[in-house]
């Protein structure tokens, strides 16, 4: 289907045989980025049907994911979001998102970390909110305990956030 795509884009953009090539990478990444903002979104959202059925459409798209040395997962974007039942089905089918960091050097539990700590500082704090994302800080300590020492930008570890929050306290 996506070579059917291509062939109809290149038509319309009247592209010559000579920079076919060339010019199917682009409208490759296109429909890719596309696929990428549909899986953020459905993270976002917690569209667990969501995710799976773009990965029916692509079974690869978590590996081209994963390929890439610092990016923003979808399970950082779920934990950002607090959406818990989306991190246990993303985990389950690609385990390494855990421990990958974003352009920041920041892991899921860092993002979800972060999100407490805004919520915590909210006047009035939304308890639900901040309740969800204490249940997947817990969910990745459990997962993983390793993930505490995953050091961001500025050597920080998520145990620099509980120690600043437990100062606070």
């Amino acid at each position: 289907m996506n070579n059917v795509f291509l062939i109809l884009v290149l038509k319309n953009c009247n592209v010559n045989s000579h920079n076919l090539k060339q010019n199917s990478k682009i409208a490759t990444y296109s429909i890719e980025d596309e696929r990428l903002q549909r899986l953020h979104n459905s993270a976002a959202e917690g569209n667990v049907d969501a995710l799976f059925s773009i990965l029916a459409e692509d079974p690869y798209v978590l590996e081209r994911i994963d390929e890439i040395p610092f990016v923003t997962t979808p399970l950082h974007t779920a934990a950002s979001w607090g959406k818990v039942h989306f991190m246990l089905e993303i985990v389950n089918l690609k385990p390494s998102f855990a421990s990958k960091q974003d352009h920041l050097g920041r892991s899921p539990l860092h993002l979800a970390l972060e999100r407490k700590k805004l919520q915590e500082g909210r006047s009035p704090p939304d308890l639900d909110l901040e309740g969800k994302y204490q249940e997947v800080v817990r969910w990745l300590i459990n997962y993983d305990s390793q993930l505490v020492r995953v050091r961001a930008k500025g050597w920080i570890t998520p145990l620099h956030y509980a120690l600043r929050s437990s100062n606070r306290q």
